[in-house]
């Protein structure tokens, strides 16, 4: 008998209901509802995969007015002969 032994007595604010896995007579309140609308124990219940959800990944931004890597500019030594006019 086990945990089942107060089937057929009355419990308060429970009723019997059979178990769509097992088949066995079960408590309302010992049962849990699956994501595919079976009532099952709590030994038969089982989580909904998550594979059933897939992340899609999302799309690479590309911009298409970036400007491009400007070129370093040329660097001349300093020449104290020519001043700082030129610069």
């Amino acid at each position: 008998m086990g945990r089942y032994r107060n089937l057929d007595k009355f419990t308060p604010n429970t009723c019997n209901t059979i178990d769509d896995v097992t088949g066995a007579k079960v408590k309302l309140s010992k049962t849990k509802k699956r994501w595919d609308g079976i009532v099952t124990t709590d030994l038969n219940y089982e989580e909904r995969q998550p594979q059933d959800f897939p992340v899609t990944p999302l799309a690479q931004t590309v911009y298409t007015e970036a400007r491009s890597e400007a070129e370093d500019p040329a660097v001349t030594p300093y020449d104290p002969s020519e001043g700082w006019s030129d610069l």
